[in-house]
């Protein structure tokens, strides 16, 4: 295929863990299952690729594949992107997420190492009543921006993400410099309690809030 110039894919699959691992699409625990895949579209020059990927979630477990989105297997839920890679950075462009209450939209962009360099979510709905958007941006001194915007978030997902039990494994998200921008009509939370007018602005740097 190095001379091949272009070369059209179609490809309609199941991917387990261990074939996620090996196209690159390793998630670790986040996503547990398999998920069959139709896969679409154009690799040029054996480099730059544009694929559309549609995947069918609802045989799999998702634990905290987006901070908070937690999904038992058999739960109906579906997911679509074009995967574009060029000069060793990976955008999923026109992402959707649909079903099980989750409803996400838009674009995430990754750098060579696979880490995040921006995403820009319109809609970003992980459970039923979630009316927020969301954006991150990652500044040249690495700091992760992130700025939610809405009027009503459910929280209670991610208390459990992050304070819920044991974890296996030290998450990344522990050493990443980050500053956190939230506004928010209400947020919702276990046994009926909300916060209201939420107003939160958070620095971490080496691990310190």
């Amino acid at each position: 295929l190095a001379d091949a110039g272009e070369a059209d894919v179609r490809v309609q699959t199941t991917l387990d863990e261990a074939a996620r691992a090996r196209f690159g699409f390793s998630t670790g625990s986040s996503l547990s299952g398999p998920v069959p895949i139709k896969i679409s579209g154009k690799v040029s020059d054996n480099k730059d690729v544009r694929l559309q990927i549609d995947a069918d979630l609802t045989p799999a477990k998702v634990e905290n594949l987006l901070p908070g989105w937690t999904k038992p297997s058999g739960r109906s839920n579906r997911a679509s992107f074009v995967l574009v890679t060029r000069d060793k950075a990976t955008r999923f462009e026109n992402l959707v997420i649909d079903g099980s209450g989750a409803n996400v939209r838009g674009n995430i962009e990754l750098d060579g190492a696979g880490d995040l360099v921006s995403a820009n979510f319109p809609v970003f709905a992980l459970s039923d009543g979630d009316k927020t958007s969301l954006k991150a941006e990652r500044s040249p001194d690495g700091v992760l921006k992130v700025a939610m915007r809405g009027d009503v978030y459910d929280g209670r997902g991610f208390v459990k993400a992050f304070f819920g039990g044991e974890q296996t494994e030290k998450p990344k998200a522990d050493t990443l410099d980050l500053d956190l921008d939230i506004r928010l009509g209400a947020i919702a939370g276990h046994n009926g309690e909300a916060l209201r007018g939420v107003d939160l602005k958070m620095t971490k740097r080496n691990g310190q809030i």
